[in-house]
């Protein structure tokens, strides 16, 4: 139960509006390996078995000269005798190969002492290759060792389609492919024509086994700027607005579509316990319905929904490569923020796996608000990353995604309306207009009140908590935040008053259920990164609570004072029924007469 209700307090600061608002698919690496498998046939490059070349992760140092040296024809000569160098931290299967590169002049280490066991750069390769085509760096030289890339554009080694900031193995198929046609520095002959001469590979294998058109299909990858990305993606993330069972509009949040078939992404907690959803087009300002769910993880906040409509082929996003979720990468993210449809924020990638009861998110810097949840996480290439789904309240810019890895593997196989997923096997209560108002006698009171106020939180729920319809108001102070929600769960009607005072937070919630005690949580926290504070909770007897009495808990936690919070927790608690009795009160005339009293609260006046 206490996981439960902090669940609930975090799903208060979940990016939700009140209504007054292949994961590899994102870098086709397809005409890489066609250009990998042409460098095999010429005997020029291998990979980790005979179909498999491992394109999608960078090379290392060793690796990237290994790579060099074969692309050279001189694997054979590297392997068929020793090779000397200096360095201590190459392996012994590598030392041939680093020793022939050294001794020619090619690769050079990091120290007199190492060689280097980081990634390669774009940069490192190039340069080994402008050596190899007898090019000289260095400040007398053709170019420098950091930035060879003006020399190796203009001789043809450098291709459009390379991406130099997130450097792979088909990359270096990609230079390589590239190399055989470029000249040798000061000859009229290529790369491939010298090869030939050494016997390296016949005139006829290299015409069977080379197409440098190849190169011109592979698909560019080139960093957007914040423009570029709204316009090119933005028309594809959609406003959604979602409903009751009595057709009352209760929350809204974002999605995307991830094809043109109107598949889409948002988070669970944006659908559950809806019974219809709408999405509105953020470009043409269409309504669709949400037909249904293909499928979900409550546990880890994804939703996989289908939008009606015929065409969507300009409107979905490429999911992207996992390797572009670095620490400190440039994000955007485009949701409908306080119901803003099309809202683009900018940030940076603040912690790749921060985990947070259990889910691991991607932390951002980009701003997101209430009715950001499910919106789209985007890398500077364009490509969806990641689905907006929470934040911090008590701290800036401290925001949260899901990684879209999270949904492969998804399941289109059936796909399930919003209604009979969330209310077909749940049991009957009496819902607005139909719900039938409970007798004034003191049979079962307890359960005749507890329907009604969830017939009322149903009624007029105006926002929507991890999923539950709620109602919620909130009140701004001179220094902070008052908020009181009623909120309707699986296991019973949620009373939650909370204060926010800067860093400093108060949390107090009753969870009332017919049958059991009120189960009673507080807090109190004065800094997410203070030692200093006060967590206590357990099921409390009624009968024991008055106005305004200090409530002290058997096992509480914390360094704050227990005596200060037992003040403080009573009040709160009065707030909590005081505010549950004008509930009551306003439904009177319709329903009926009842109050806390009816829960056990005999003794509150």
């Amino acid at each position: 139960m206490k996981r439960k209700i902090t669940a609930l307090f975090l799903a208060i600061i979940m990016c939700f509006s009140v209504m007054t608002v292949s994961a590899s698919g994102g870098r086709d690496i397809s005409g890489h390996e066609a250009l990998a498998k042409d460098l095999k046939a010429l005997g020029l490059f291998h990979g980790v078995s005979d179909t498999d070349f491992d394109l999608d992760r960078a090379p290392t140092r060793v690796e990237a000269v290994i790579m060099l040296v074969r692309l050279l024809g001189k694997s054979g000569e590297a392997t068929s005798s020793s090779w000397a160098h200096p360095f201590t931290d190459v392996p012994a299967w590598a030392n041939n190969y680093v020793g022939y590169a050294y001794q020619k002049g090619l690769s050079y280490g990091t120290s007199d002492t190492t060689f280097g066991t980081s990634d390669a750069t774009a940069e490192m390769y190039l340069t080994f290759v402008l050596r190899a085509l007898g090019y000289k760096d260095g400040a007398s030289g053709d170019f420098l060792w950091n930035d060879p890339f003006t020399l190796a554009k203009s001789i043809g080694i450098l291709p459009e389609a390379t991406n130099v900031k997130n450097f792979w193995r088909a990359d270096v198929a990609l230079i390589s492919y590239a190399a055989l046609s470029a000249n040798i520095k000061n000859e009229n002959k290529t790369l491939a024509q010298k090869l030939i001469d050494d016997g390296v590979f016949t005139a006829e294998q290299f015409k069977n086994n080379y197409d440098i058109g190849k190169i011109a299909i592979i698909p560019v990858v080139s960093e957007l700027s914040a423009e570029q990305v709204y316009e090119k993606c933005s028309p594809a993330v959609f406003y959604i607005e979602v409903y009751n069972t009595a057709g009352y509009a209760t929350a809204t949040g974002s999605g995307f579509f991830i094809d043109e078939f109107g598949t889409a992404v948002t988070n669970y907690h944006v659908i559950e316990d809806a019974a219809t959803a709408k999405a509105t087009m953020s470009d043409t300002g269409e309504i669709f319905d949400i037909v249904g769910v293909y499928d979900y993880s409550e546990e880890n906040d994804w939703a996989i929904i289908k939008v009606g409509g015929a065409d969507f082929r300009c409107k979905y996003l490429s999911i992207g490569e996992q390797s572009t979720v670095i620490g400190g990468s440039t994000v955007y993210t485009i949701g409908s923020p306080l119901g803003l449809q099309n809202t683009i924020s900018q940030g940076l990638i603040s912690n790749v796996n921060r985990v947070v009861e259990g889910t691991t998110y991607i932390q951002i810097s980009a701003p997101i608000s209430h009715g950001s949840s499910g919106g789209a996480l985007i890398n500077k290439y364009g490509e969806v990353i990641g689905i907006t789904a929470a934040g911090f309240s008590n701290g800036e810019n401290l925001n949260l995604a899901i990684p879209i890895t999270a949904i492969e593997g998804y399941d289109k196989s059936t796909i399930t309306t919003l209604y009979n997923l969330f209310y077909s096997y749940q049991p009957t209560y009496p819902t607005y207009p139909s719900v039938t108002p409970p007798s004034s006698d003191n049979t079962n009171r307890e359960r005749k009140a507890y329907d009604l106020l969830r017939t009322v939180v149903l009624r007029k729920a105006n926002d929507s908590f991890d999923g539950s319809p709620a109602i919620y108001v909130e009140t701004d102070t001179d220094n902070g935040m008052r908020a009181f929600a009623m909120v309707v769960e699986e296991d019973g009607i949620y009373l939650i008053y909370s204060e926010y005072y800067g860093n400093t937070k108060y949390f107090c919630g009753i969870v009332i259920n017919p049958g059991e005690n009120p189960f009673l949580y507080y807090s109190f926290e004065h800094d997410l990164n203070s030692n200093y504070y006060f967590e206590a909770s357990e099921f409390i007897n009624p009968s024991t609570i008055y106005r305004d009495k200090n409530i002290y808990f058997s096992d509480p936690e914390g360094t704050a004072s227990e005596e200060t919070n037992a003040v403080i927790c009573g009040s709160y608690v009065t707030n909590i029924l005081d505010l549950t009795n004008i509930v009551f009160e306003e439904s009177a005339s319709e329903f009926g007469s009842f109050s806390v009293a009816d829960f056990g609260f005999v003794n509150f006046r």
